[in-house]
C-alpha cells in the first residue's frame, strides 16, 4: 500500500483528567493528567515538559478549559508555549471578568510550530495576574499534544 510507519516517531498527547489549579507562572499539565499516548517516552507527566529526542520541526497544540477564577475582579492572563531556547509561541492573551466564569467554561486553543534541537524542552505556561485558575477535568477539553513533522 506504500504506507510508511515510524513507531518511534516522537508524538504525544496528554489529557487533563483531574481538576487542577494553575497558579500565576504555573505550568499546565504538570499534575492531574493521563497520557493518551507518548510514543517515544519524551513527555514528563510530573513536570508537564516535553523534551525533544531529535532535532527538527515539531507541531504543538493545546486546548485549555478554565472553570474558575479565584481572585476578585477581572482576570488577565496568557497561556503560551515556552521553549527552553527562548522561543515563545502560540501566545493567547485573555481578559475575562469573574462573572463570565461563574458556572461557565472559558476555552483556549493554540497551535504552533517550533524548531527544536535535541534535548530542547517545551511546556505550556499560564502567566498573568495573581490567583489560581482551575483547569477542567476533561480529556476532550484539556489536552497538550505534539509531534515531529520535519
Amino acid at each position: 500500500s506504500g504506507a510508511v510507519t515510524k513507531p518511534l516517531q516522537p508524538a504525544f498527547k496528554i489529557e487533563g483528567t483531574t481538576e487542577t489549579g494553575v497558579a500565576n507562572n504555573g505550568t499546565c499539565f504538570a499534575a492531574g493528567t493521563t497520557e493518551e499516548y507518548d510514543l517515544s517516552g519524551d513527555f514528563n507527566t510530573s513536570t508537564g515538559i516535553f523534551t525533544a529526542p531529535v532535532a527538527g520541526v515539531y507541531l504543538f497544540n493545546f486546548s485549555l478549559a478554565w472553570i474558575s477564577v479565584t481572585s476578585d475582579g477581572a482576570q488577565v492572563w496568557e497561556s503560551r508555549f515556552v521553549a527552553d531556547n527562548g522561543a515563545i509561541s502560540g501566545t493567547r492573551w485573555n481578559a475575562v471578568e469573574d462573572y463570565t466564569m461563574q458556572g461557565g467554561v472559558f476555552k483556549e486553543l493554540a497551535t504552533a510550530t517550533q524548531y527544536m534541537d535535541a534535548s530542547d524542552t517545551i511546556y505550556i505556561q499560564r502567566r498573568g495576574e495573581t490567583g489560581t485558575i482551575t483547569l477542567m477535568d476533561s480529556g476532550e477539553q484539556c489536552y497538550f499534544s505534539g509531534h515531529l513533522v520535519a
